[in-house]
């Protein structure tokens, strides 16, 4: 079963499980289901697109072209819907919502780096930014800004350094960091507490720069493991 079967099979178990009419049991059930209907449609749409291009006529090309968009669409509504669900879990329940998820929901209401901010005035007109979250074989998205060359073809030299020290101060790790996914991999490690200031040079970074916010199965499996414990809280006995 692909991943977003197991998905929708654990966000219905958890459904189910959610009792009474008030909020925010109401409102998470419907979150929940309106969930499980984008995973539905992503696993529907992911499979044509495994076609191969050069087979294919003009028709089967633009029905392919369209699902490509109605991809980026429904894996834009996966990031708002999961981040509904922690949102309310948050608010009512004092979850925390990760850094990483947080930013990337930010990054998508607000346009940053795309209609405003310090990375479009570091591109050319041929430097195109790639928005729409790339897809990996088993059907997870990688939510970033992406201009082309990377974020280190137009960080600055102070600002490679920066984020280069931050990583191996959270990551503890000697090796070099790549700077597509430097962001992500100190902002999605939990538990770890990350100072005020080292979260806004983070945000900075990525926001000038670009690089990776989160991924969808990231967002989900946080959502469902909420949920559980949500659920586990409110109607364990």
């Amino acid at each position: 079963m692909a991943k977003q079967g197991l998905h929708v099979h654990a966000l219905s178990k958890i459904a189910k499980q959610i009792e009474g009419a008030g909020f925010p049991q109401r409102v998470l059930r419907e979150s929940i289901s309106d969930l499980i209907y984008i995973l539905k449609k992503i696993e529907e749409l992911i499979e044509p697109r495994k076609a191969d291009f050069s087979s294919l006529n003009n028709d089967e090309a633009r029905r392919l072209f369209k699902s490509i968009k109605l991809i980026r669409f429904y894996s834009q509504c996966l990031l708002l819907w999961g981040f509904r669900i922690l949102e309310i879990l948050e608010e009512t329940s004092g979850h925390e919502i990760p850094h990483d998820i947080r930013i990337a929901r930010n990054i998508l209401v607000a346009h940053y780096g795309v209609a405003k901010g310090n990375l479009t005035s570091k591109l050319s007109m041929k430097q195109v930014i790639i928005d729409n979250p790339k897809i990996s074989a088993n059907g997870n998205f990688t939510y970033n800004l992406s201009p082309l060359g990377g974020p280190s073809s137009i960080a600055s030299p102070l600002e490679l350094l920066e984020i280069k020290q931050l990583y191996k101060k959270y990551c503890l790790e000697g090796s070099e960091p790549n700077t597509w996914t430097v962001c992500y991999k100190i902002l999605c490690r939990n538990n770890l507490k990350i100072t005020k200031k080292d979260l806004s040079k983070i945000k900075d970074f990525l926001k000038n720069n670009g690089g990776v916010f989160t991924t969808s199965h990231r967002i989900v499996d946080f959502v469902i493991n909420s949920l559980n414990q949500y659920n586990a809280k409110v109607y364990d006995k």
